[in-house]
């Protein structure tokens, strides 16, 4: 119970129970599993001290641009709502993922390499609003009760080469704009590809969008939507976790049940999700 999943790039996925002692474990993805249990091999596992209930935790990706073993992923360990003097609202830190815990000198193995990049806090990201990352140094930031969105450059090198504490959203919001039928009881998550799915659990309604990154004026993911349906077997009590590529887990955290969907970016009047 309590379990945290969240995918940290190259077919890792980070299973995280918050608490007063956290621990983690790392499981390697295995993509091609052919019916057989995709996540089965422990790479590492540990606990954390500073990551604890509370803290919000979203994948960066990585620099694509680089050459694969010379760029790390990055993961946002946020904190939406005032947890202790320490940790005040819109406390942020950006930290380096180590695939096997090893590459980096520490006091111990873990996959957030210590030392974090860069911390800080935010003034106006916080308790009201989530967290997405869109791929492409872009990363949405979305008030469900309002609608409110607003999507930011990730300085990401900036961030990686950082000799002291900087915001890695620098700059002004790259466009603001308000969502009329995106709001509060939505999920939003990454598809990749720009394409992002928003999905109401307690009614089944399912919408995928084709984000445009070229405006700067008004909403980025333009009407109407690639596809839409309402979805009769995921409701509230199931999970749904972008692992790269087409591939999407369905995860039921209470009964531990799961599913990998792949999405179909062809398809336009039936489930995308299969």
């Amino acid at each position: 119970m309590g379990h945290r999943l969240i995918y940290i790039g190259q077919d890792r996925a980070v299973d995280w129970v918050p608490g007063a002692k956290p621990s983690y474990r790392v499981w390697a993805y295995e993509r091609f599993a052919d019916g057989n249990d995709p996540l089965t091999e422990i790479l590492l596992e540990g606990n954390w001290s500073t990551i604890t209930k509370g803290h919000e935790l979203i994948w960066l990706g990585r620099d694509l641009r680089g050459k694969p073993d010379s760029v790390d992923d990055l993961v946002l360990d946020w904190v939406p709502s005032t947890i202790s003097e320490d940790y005040p609202a819109g406390y942020y830190r950006v930290f380096r993922v180590d695939p096997e815990g090893t590459k980096y000198k520490s006091t111990a193995s873990d996959i957030l390499a210590e030392p974090y990049l860069v911390k800080g806090n935010w003034s106006s990201i916080r308790a009201s609003k989530k967290l997405v990352y869109l791929g492409g140094d872009r990363v949405l930031d979305w008030e469900p009760s309002s609608g409110n969105a607003r999507i930011w450059i990730l300085a990401r090198k900036a961030v990686e080469n950082a000799v002291e504490n900087i915001d890695p959203f620098p700059d002004a919001p790259e466009v603001e704009w308000t969502w009329d039928s995106i709001q509060k009881g939505h999920r939003i998550i990454n598809l990749g590809g720009d394409r992002v799915l928003s999905w109401m659990p307690s009614t089944g309604w399912y919408r995928v969008w084709r984000y445009d990154r070229t405006i700067r004026d008004g909403d980025p993911f333009p009407n109407p939507p690639l596809v839409e349906g309402y979805w009769q077997d995921i409701d509230e009590t199931h999970e749904l976790v972008w692992l790269g590529g087409r591939q999407i887990l369905d995860w039921q955290p209470e009964s531990s049940k799961y599913r990998i969907l792949l999405f179909d970016r062809t398809v336009v009047s039936a489930n995308p999700l299969k």
